[in-house]
């Protein structure tokens, strides 16, 4: 059954829907976390029975960095298949990549009527800098610069993963690609560790850590293809191992569907079965042209495979279903972002000033149609740079 179509709403720097639902269970109440401009905005995925107005539930979540540190380049989340508990946002000052840091926000208890139950925990902070950090003596760095374009966090949050890219306007320093290993929390160093720095002939646009056995993937260029690599983050030793080869490197994207890692390519993608335990290739897989983006439950337990192209959403049932099925996106906004809602299994679509919502699992292989897109206008939501969901802390109901 289709949930209906949401109340428009025009909400200023913090932000926060309603969705009605018709269904027979009550939707699990959720929040989407949009990072925009240099601010980060709340929103209500279900507004909750309560007799708090609207406007009293509206809150504007600060930022503590410096004010120049306005360019969110990329997020993640401790717990991230279960409790996301702590949110890990990287920024840096625009136009400036060689200053970048991760700041930290207390998720856990996160109450949408309290702006308090969201700060940032300054003392986590972490400046990229060579300055604010010890380097494992063992390590031989050419390079004492970071330009960062994406982060991953281990399950607790004890590392970090920092992918940099040597071709950033500013980082001519950087003669290659790089992927470093820091440890924040060795309780021989109180200064977070640079532990490992990785600059094979990486490709930049793949990093993905499976927080339940904390293991980081990503590919190296090699004859043939690419290599799918695995890093153990064991805090007695980091083991590192080569694992599948698939016959390309034109990757744009890879992610988990269930106990699949799905690689895509612009108009393929190879599933490598059982990546964990016992990687295997499967077999290729066409899709749309031009795609961009794999969209990924991260509980892993959508069976369904989800690629944004640049204007539309393409969905294949499983990992074998070649019978494609696509859905127009909003063009004239363009999406940016999107994030798979894993409690109550929904898409959502993040726009300028625009949200569209897919409804996953109610879909079952039916042709697409606008219809399945449930927009919402914002129009205050200006180029949203990164967006992802998180649990909330339900007060009980007053008698």
């Amino acid at each position: 059954m289709r949930h209906a179509t949401w109340p428009s709403l025009l909400i200023l720097p913090v932000l926060l829907f309603a969705s009605c639902t018709g269904t027979e269970s009550p939707l699990t109440p959720t929040v989407l976390a949009i990072g925009f401009g240099d601010r980060i905005g709340l929103i209500e995925t279900t507004l909750l029975e309560s007799d708090v107005p609207v406007d009293e539930r509206v809150f504007f979540v600060e930022r503590t960095l410096p004010d120049d540190f306005d360019e969110l380049v990329a997020f993640d989340l401790t717990g991230r298949d279960n409790d996301r508990d702590r949110l890990a946002v990287l920024s840096r000052p625009s136009g400036n990549p060689n200053l970048s840091a991760v700041s930290f926000y207390d998720t856990s208890n996160l109450d949408t009527t309290d702006p308090r139950s969201f700060q940032e925990d300054v003392d986590r902070r972490v400046l990229l800098t060579f300055a604010a950090l010890d380097v494992d003596p063992d390590l031989d760095i050419v390079s004492e610069q970071f330009c960062p374009a994406a982060l991953q966090v281990s399950r607790t949050g004890r590392y970090l993963a920092v992918l940099s890219r040597s071709g950033l306007p500013g980082c001519d320093d950087l003669p290659l690609d790089t992927i470093d290993i820091i440890d924040l929390v060795n309780l021989n160093n109180p200064t977070p560790l640079l532990i490992a720095r990785i600059d094979d002939p990486i490709i930049t646009s793949v990093l993905y850590l499976q927080q339940r056995d904390d293991l980081l993937y990503y590919f190296r260029e090699v004859a043939g293809g690419a290599q799918l690599r695995e890093l153990d983050l064991d805090p007695d030793g980091l083991v590192d191992r080569d694992l599948v080869t698939v016959d390309t490197t034109d990757i744009v994207d890879a992610g988990p569907v269930t106990d699949t890692l799905v690689v895509l390519e612009p108009d393929a993608f190879t599933p490598i079965l059982d990546f964990v335990a016992n990687p295997l290739l499967g077999d290729r897989v066409e899709t749309s042209s031009s795609s961009l983006r794999l969209v990924s439950d991260d509980f892993a337990s959508e069976r369904g495979v989800y690629v944004v192209g640049a204007n539309t959403l393409t969905v294949h049932l499983n990992i074998l279903d070649e019978e494609e099925d696509d859905l127009q996106l909003n063009s004239r906004a363009g999406v940016s972002n999107e994030v798979y809602e894993s409690l109550n299994r929904f898409i959502y679509f993040v726009s300028n000033n625009r949200i569209d919502k897919f409804d996953a699992l109610s879909y079952t292989g039916e042709e697409l149609t606008s219809r399945d897109l449930l927009p919402l206008v914002v129009n205050d939501l200006t180029n949203p740079q990164f967006a992802t969901w998180l649990r909330v802390d339900v007060a009980p109901e007053t008698p």
